[in-house]
């Protein structure tokens, strides 16, 4: 289960990250 708790943190950036490759991308 403490794999688990680690893990959210880790996904809460990765969405974080692809917003900023996302809005990168449509700005070109």
């Amino acid at each position: 289960m403490s794999t688990s708790v680690r893990l959210f943190p880790a996904k809460a950036l990765s969405p974080m990250e692809v917003t900023e490759k996302g809005i990168s991308k449509l700005s070109r």
